[in-house]
């Protein structure tokens, strides 16, 4: 049996419009929100114990520390709907990334 996907112009205007809203979004309130935290001029810190992920893991990495607990995870569920975070995030979690792992 072959399956087939059948994408119609309504689905298609619906993603494109929901896409758009998105970027939207994060153009407009998340991405000023982090760079209030990023250019704060007072040094900010991020405590993270448990789970830090999504919004949550931006925010952390724009502080200018981030202190994290033996139990703290970190994770991008958004990538699972093909979306990215916020510029530059994924560059700093990567300067932050733990000097050895365990």
């Amino acid at each position: 049996m072959s399956h087939t996907l059948i994408c119609t112009h309504v689905t298609l205007v619906s993603i494109h419009c929901f896409v758009s809203q998105v970027r939207r979004y994060h153009e407009h309130i998340i991405a000023p929100a982090l760079a209030a935290v990023s250019e704060c001029e007072l040094p900010t810190v991020a405590m993270i114990e448990g789970a830090c992920v999504g919004g949550g893991l931006e925010i952390a990495c724009n502080c200018d520390l981030r202190i994290a607990a033996d139990d703290a995870r970190f994770g991008v569920p958004i990538n699972r709907l093909g979306f990215p975070m916020a510029p530059g995030t994924l560059l700093t979690a990567k300067a932050a990334s733990p000097a050895s792992y365990q």
